[in-house]
This record gives C-alpha cells, sequence and structure tokens, in this order.
C-alpha cells in the first residue's frame, strides 16, 4: 500500500473536490449539428440567449451577444469532441461538448441581427469548411426558426432531423441573405424585387422611393468593394472580404428594412485615409474636444456623425463620403425611416427631419452594419 504522504494526500483530496464537482453538474444531452453532421453529445455548461435581439429594442445586450457568438466561434475549444470526429456509430456512447448558447430562449430577433449572425456561421464555414454547431434546435421558438430558415441559417449549419419550417401566418416576411465580394449592382436590383413581392395583394411601393433606396444600397456595397478590406490591414479575426445583405417587410404596415453587413476595418478606422478627413478632424474636435486616435473606439459614435455631416457638405471629386451623404438623404425623401450605422463601437441613428442619436458601445460590432427601415 502507498505511503500517505501530505503531496498524496492533498492529491487525494483534489480529486475528491474534482469527482464531486463533475458529479454534481446537471449533465444534458443535446443534438449537435453542424455542416459535417449530427449527433449526440452531453453538456453540463450553457448560458441563456437574451429574449430579444435587436439593436433597436435591445441594443447593448444583443451586441455583445454578438461578440460572444463571434469569439467563440473563432476560438477551438481544448478538450471537447471536434465536429470533424463524432462517430456514427448508433449506439456511440455520447461524448462531452463544450460550452454552448440556448438559443431556445429567444423569442424574437430582428433581420439585422439574424444577418450578422448568419454572416458570422458563414465565414468560419469559408475558412474552415465547417460550419458552427448549432443545439437542440428542435426546442427554439418557431418565429425564430422561420426567421432564421428563410435568411439561410440553416443553408450554412445544416437543417437538423426532423426539423420542418414552421407553418406561420406571420405579415412578417425576410429574404435570403445574398452575399458578394463585387460591387454587383445586380445583386441589389434583385432584392428590392424580391421586396416588391413581398407586399400584400399585388401592392407596389413607391416606384421613386424604391429608385431611390436602390442607389443608397449600391453605395453601400460601393464602399465596402472600395474601403472596407485594405491590403496589410489589422483585423481581430480573418475576413474573407464579403458583404452580406438582405430585406423584410412588415406587410401590414408596410415597413420595408434593407441590411448590408462587412467584417471589414470599419469607418472610425478607415477615416484617416479619406480625402476630407481634415473636414471630419475639424467637426469631431469641435463636438468632444480631440480628436481620438484610430485605435481608440470610444468616441466611434462620434466620428461616424462626423463622417456622414462632411460627406453631405463636402464637394469635388467622388470619395466613400458622398457615399454615406446619398444613404442618409433617402430616409429624408421618406414619410417616416431612420438609417442606421453601426462601426466598431459606434453607432449612429439618422430620422427623418433631421434628427440625430449617437452611441458609443462597450463592445463592437464586428465590422460595419447599414441598416434602413422605411415606411413606403
Amino acid at each position: 500500500m502507498k505511503r500517505l504522504t501530505p503531496r498524496y494526500a492533498n492529491w487525494l483530496q483534489h480529486r475528491q473536490n474534482r469527482v464531486r464537482k463533475r458529479t454534481s453538474r446537471r449533465v444534458r444531452v443535446v443534438e449537435m449539428v453542424s455542416s459535417t453532421g449530427v449527433w449526440m453529445a452531453k453538456a453540463a455548461n450553457s448560458t441563456s440567449m437574451p429574449k430579444i435581439l435587436c439593436f433597436d429594442r435591445n441594443g447593448p445586450e444583443t451586441i455583445a451577444t454578438l461578440s460572444q457568438i463571434r469569439r467563440r466561434l473563432n476560438t477551438p475549444t481544448r478538450g471537447t469532441l471536434s465536429s470533424r470526429k463524432f462517430s456514427k456509430h448508433r449506439n456511440a456512447r455520447p461524448r462531452w461538448t463544450g460550452h454552448y448558447r440556448r438559443f431556445e430562449t429567444i423569442e424574437s430577433i430582428a433581420p439585422a441581427a439574424a444577418l450578422v449572425l448568419a454572416a458570422e456561421y458563414e465565414r468560419i464555414l469559408h475558412l474552415t469548411g465547417v460550419a458552427g454547431r448549432v443545439i437542440d434546435a428542435e426546442r427554439w421558438q418557431p418565429e425564430v426558426i422561420d426567421t432564421l430558415w428563410d435568411i439561410g441559417f440553416f443553408d450554412i449549419v445544416g437543417i437538423p432531423q426532423n426539423l420542418e419550417k414552421p407553418d406561420l401566418q406571420r405579415s412578417f416576411a425576410i429574404l435570403p441573405m445574398r452575399s458578394g465580394h463585387t460591387a454587383d449592382s445586380p445583386a441589389v436590383s434583385a432584392l428590392l424585387g424580391d421586396l416588391r413581392s413581398l407586399y400584400p395583394g399585388g401592392s407596389d411601393p413607391a416606384e421613386e422611393r424604391m429608385l431611390q433606396l436602390y442607389g443608397a444600397m449600391v453605395e453601400g456595397i460601393v464602399n465596402v468593394v472600395r474601403h472596407a478590406y485594405p491590403e496589410n490591414a489589422t483585423y481581430p479575426f480573418r475576413p474573407i472580404n464579403r458583404w452580406w445583405m438582405t430585406g423584410a417587410v412588415d406587410r401590414e404596415n408596410r415597413w420595408t428594412t434593407a441590411v448590408i453587413y462587412d467584417q471589414g476595418v470599419t469607418i472610425p478606422v478607415s477615416l484617416p485615409n479619406w480625402e476630407h478627413y481634415s473636414g471630419v478632424s475639424r467637426r469631431i474636435l469641435s463636438a468632444i474636444g480631440l480628436v481620438p486616435k484610430p485605435d481608440d473606439p470610444r468616441s466611434d459614435g462620434e466620428a461616424i456623425a462626423a463622417a456622414v455631416e462632411e460627406s453631405v457638405s463636402s464637394t469635388g471629386e467622388p470619395h466613400r463620403g458622398h457615399g454615406l451623404a446619398q444613404m442618409r438623404d433617402f430616409v429624408n425623401q421618406c414619410r417616416e425611416g431612420y438609417l442606421r450605422i453601426m462601426s466598431r463601437h459606434g453607432e449612429v441613428i439618422f430620422g427623418e427631419g433631421g434628427k440625430l442619436e449617437i452611441k458609443t458601445h462597450n463592445v463592437s460590432i464586428g465590422g460595419t452594419l447599414i441598416e434602413w427601415g422605411v415606411l413606403l
């Protein structure tokens, strides 16, 4: 029998504590789905998702949650089951999986938040060949499944077994997201054509307003292609140099949403390279009393607002600023609506009649998001 030395006694005590902790955990057997297949796994650690994923109704928590998902998707988990190495044997013992987020607690997800979520999963699939996994999708709320199904989320991660698209009679409809890496104006035209088809009873939104929205969205995509992914730039996570966009319609209220998202260097970082940066820096200095360095995100909201205002007043050769001006001017032509620009930590909301709301969040949106919400 081994002699019970103080060191050995201490080791036994630690082992007993580990065993007690392991057996006291509430273990669940969950269904895991990724692009490589479906398998069962044991899980003990999970975090509930917010009830509402929406930049309007639950902005700070939505941004923080998407940031955490982005970080986890880009960080391999040690000591857990690899999505490439699951057993196909029907009687195989479930393996342990790492910490995961319970999507079943989401009750509502807005188009812009759904687009950012789907884009993050598509980036991982593009870089690794394996999409991020989803767990117990059959427990998710029908409205959430319906929205993510329509936007194309399950085309990326794979459709779980026995999961069917809910047959919901909703006035809300969202389009499949489109993605590209060129200034693809036909893609914008096709998206707006699909938006028209969502209006009830053959009614059609105002032709002039749709043309203005087309111009604003084309400017948004051109900006991504020209400025979002410069060579030799530094990124928090490896990008795939693409843009994503989607649209949605609330048929009952005739409310139209259009969203463009990229995972590039963001507006605050690229500002010093703008042709009219001197005007932008003067506006920032006037607003907050100093001009922050490009790597300082604490005044990102003011930086975005200054960039848009300078683009409105600037003249001369075409540059990114004129695109921002056209994006904002579209909202001023509508009866009701807003333009939301989120880039890195900053958020600016332009309403009709010159209304302006500036915010700076604790975490980044992971790129630049442009969202129009208008009554057509």
